[in-house]
């Protein structure tokens, strides 16, 4: 009897080292930035009043500059939401690429500006490293993020700071120098007032005129 029972736990301890050599791994939980945006309240989580959205408080910003010399830039959408985006862009004086079903007038026209007239599908993201997102739409704005994300591209919502990888800061940009001024996305008309006042009371190209002369001489020294 205590040979059969010992037969027994045997038997069974194989049975159980084999179910959990064999059992199916556990799913990987998903990238938690993601997870905010499933399908179920993906509308809900693009709203910018919405109580769980990301705490402005906590948002933490570094000034960079991106070298984007070998970069391919998106921008979806065409409205009024794009325009002032647009002009900052120019200053870059690099060809990007436009997807809307509607163009407004400001963007046609322009040698460096390839308009392509169509809704947004998944596929319109690859090949691109950065995108602008303009859209008005809530959904659709969430679709775009979490394909953005899953293509690994730095993503922008022009007026949806808190869902954007970067924000981009008003421009004042000379041959020689730039000056980038930032309210952090929470007051874009404020910077283009401080920027105005810059432009009134500096003198920007004596300034521009003074860096060239002083790269000149540095390069001189440094021969």
């Amino acid at each position: 009897m205590q040979a059969k029972k010992q037969k027994y736990r045997e038997t069974v301890n194989r049975k159980e080292k084999f179910s959990y050599a064999t059992r199916t791994p556990p799913i990987p939980i998903p990238n938690p930035v993601l997870q905010i945006k499933s399908p179920k309240n993906k509308v809900d989580t693009m709203n910018p009043g919405n109580e769980e959205s990301r705490n402005e408080e906590n948002e933490k910003y570094l000034p960079v500059l991106l070298n984007v010399t070998e970069k391919k830039i998106l921008m979806i959408g065409a409205g009024n939401a794009c325009r002032e985006k647009l002009q900052s862009l120019r200053q870059i004086k690099k060809e990007i690429t436009v997807i809307a079903p509607q163009i407004h007038e400001d963007f046609l026209n322009k040698s460096w500006v390839k308009i392509v007239q169509k809704n947004y599908e998944k596929s319109d993201l690859t090949g691109f490293d950065i995108a602008y997102v303009g859209v008005n739409d809530p959904e659709l704005e969430s679709r775009i993020l979490i394909d953005a994300h899953h293509a690994g591209i730095l993503l922008n919502f022009v007026d949806k700071k808190e869902f954007s990888d970067f924000i981009s800061p008003s421009v004042l940009q000379k041959n020689h120098y730039s000056i980038f001024i930032s309210t952090f996305g929470k007051g874009p008309g404020a910077a283009r007032h401080i920027r105005q006042t810059i432009e009134k009371n500096i003198d920007l190209e004596e300034l521009d005129h003074f860096t060239g002369n002083y790269i000149k001489n540095r390069n001189r020294k440094t021969i």
